[in-house]
């Protein structure tokens, strides 16, 4: 039980960076959207 929780512990900064990776990208390129249609 505890390797499950260690193995969570790990990948869960992961999933959050990636997470707010996927945000910053979005709000970067949604203006550029816009301005090009």
């Amino acid at each position: 039980m505890a390797s499950v929780l260690t193995a969570w512990l790990a990948l869960f900064p992961v999933l959050e960076v990636r997470w707010v990776y996927l945000v910053v990208v979005r709000t970067l390129t949604w203006p550029r959207i816009c301005c090009i249609q």
